[in-house]
């Protein structure tokens, strides 16, 4: 159900310097914290995730993790929030990473959901929502939102659902985001960042200006051949046959294969010609396709330099370089002390090049597991199964406990009688085989009689099995469906 790299139940471990990659489950793609956990998830490269419900990266249900010097990219939620990272009763402190290029429902970048966590010299850039590219907000979450920068992302750079949610925001940089910059409590939009300064009593101190990232300064082009993937390295070669990179510059750097899309890819290495990036971009890249190379770290033209607030900051920044860094002659914030906007401070000293992402070579494990709606139903009504095992399986045996069997990923199946069945999938390949069983996991209900139904819908009497059609209500459509189940 949850974790698909790593799942952390009650417990509290150092996540570190680890590449989190390709992996999925029903909340958390890459990590999992539930049940009062609070890791240290440090350093590491989590990428290319995905998650059926919320947190496509990193999931926080009831925990409080520090989530510190990650790159957060190409992750995804597909029915509900956080596709970089989700927060459900939780707050955890989320500081100094790179959050680009994920999507979700709601929430591309980070969902808060009754949460409030410490959101604090962050890049969050790329990222894509239904509501919320880059942070969404519901259900009394007040999130404290400072020293990050915002590009780039749709649907709004912060979105409020509700009345009950007022996340501070200050000291942040707001720009190239094509929705707004703020949804306010599920009413209001601002584009302009002043405008929304004014209006808010929350946000004070931000600006609306270009960040001017070093990614702005590297040419982009077009593939000259289909992108090959290697299942036994994880990693996709792409060749641009025009290109003159030196060997590895690129390495740490970031990679939308496709630019009429958001997602992001990790660089692992490069060639004069060629890029390896972690996880399968098959599916988005093709020969022909535009791309561009992304780095978050900041030119000596940014305006976010110098430009933060200094109180309950981090002391350093992404690269582990020391925060804050004076730059001779800029003063973009007045009094305060020489704190940047964003997850890098930018170093006068040093020629601002990403640390190059460690490349093990992982080992996956093939761990079955799965889900169904409904678990409790009637006879002849269909019961959806989704598989959500991790270790790129590529067969699935599904035994659902009455005689009958399926070799599809992600079956339907109908019970033609009453009871309570045991549901098992084996799932195997390259790396293995696996399986996972449910005990007593589907409850089937017998059909009631056409009379039985139009009483209770008639008010003269109750009975449990009476939503035919399973939309949670009793009226005459269940009585049309039940008509058309047994005519």
């Amino acid at each position: 159900s949850g974790g698909g790299g790593i799942s952390c139940s009650s417990s509290s471990p150092d996540i570190t310097n680890n590449t989190i990659s390709g992996n999925s489950a029903y909340n958390g793609g890459g990590i999992s914290c539930r049940e009062n956990s609070s890791p240290q998830i440090t350093k590491n490269n989590i990428s290319g995730d995905s998650a059926h419900y919320n947190g496509g990266g990193i999931s926080c249900s009831y925990s409080s993790p520090a989530i510190t010097k990650n790159s957060i990219s190409g992750n995804s939620a597909s029915w509900s929030g956080g596709g970089g990272i989700s927060c459900s009763s939780s707050s955890p402190d989320i500081t100094n990473n790179t959050i680009s290029g994920n999507s979700a429902y709601n929430g591309g970048g980070i969902s808060c959901s009754s949460s409030s966590p410490a959101i604090t010299n962050n890049t969050n850039s790329g990222n894509s929502a239904n509501y919320g590219g880059g942070i969404s907000c519901d259900d009394y979450s007040s999130p404290q939102i400072r020293n990050t920068i915002f590009s780039a992302n749709n649907r709004y750079d912060i979105y409020e659902f509700d009345t009950s949610s007022d996340p501070m925001v200050s000291y942040n940089d707001f720009y190239g985001n094509p929705d707004g910059v703020y949804y306010d409590e599920g009413t209001t939009s601002y584009t302009i960042v002043s405008v929304m300064d004014s209006a808010i009593a929350e946000c004070s101190n931000n600006i609306g200006l270009d960040p001017l990232f070093v990614g702005d300064t590297l040419s982009g082009g077009s593939w000259t051949a289909a992108p090959v993937y290697n299942s036994a390295t994880f990693q996709t070669t792409l060749t641009d046959s025009y290109a003159s990179w030196t060997e590895n510059e690129h390495a740490g750097r970031l990679l939308n294969p496709d630019t009429t899309q958001n997602k992001q890819f990790v660089i692992v290495s490069n060639t004069t010609i060629t890029l390896n990036v972690w996880d399968d971009a098959t599916t988005i890249a093709q020969n022909s396709d535009t791309y561009m190379i992304f780095d978050y770290h900041l030119l000596l033209a940014s305006p976010c330099i110098d430009a933060g607030y200094d109180q309950n900051v981090p002391n350093i920044d992404f690269d582990g370089e020391p925060r804050p860094m004076d730059v001779l002659g800029i003063d973009n914030n007045g009094p305060l002390a020489e704190y940047d906007i964003g997850a890098d401070e930018y170093n006068p000293g040093v020629t601002p090049t990403p640390t190059p992402t460690a490349s093990p070579t992982p080992t996956p494990i093939v761990l079955a597991d799965f889900r169904a709606t409904p678990t409790l139903t009637l006879v002849k009504c269909e019961v959806k199964f989704f598989d959500s095992s991790s270790g790129y399986p590529d067969n699935w045996d599904w035994d659902f406990g009455d005689l009958q069997k399926s070799i599809e990923q992600n079956p339907v199946h109908a019970y033609d009688a009453p009871g309570t069945y045991t549901v098992a999938l084996t799932v195997s390949g390259p790396y293995g085989t696996d399986t996972e069983t449910k005990k007593d996991y589907i409850v089937i209900m017998s059909l009631p009689s056409k009379s039985e139904l139009i009483n209770a819908i008639l008010g003269k009497g109750n009975i449990p099995n009476g939503d035919v059609n399973g939309d949670g209500k009793l009226d005459v459509a269940d009585l049309v469906t039940l008509i058309n189940i047994q005519p």
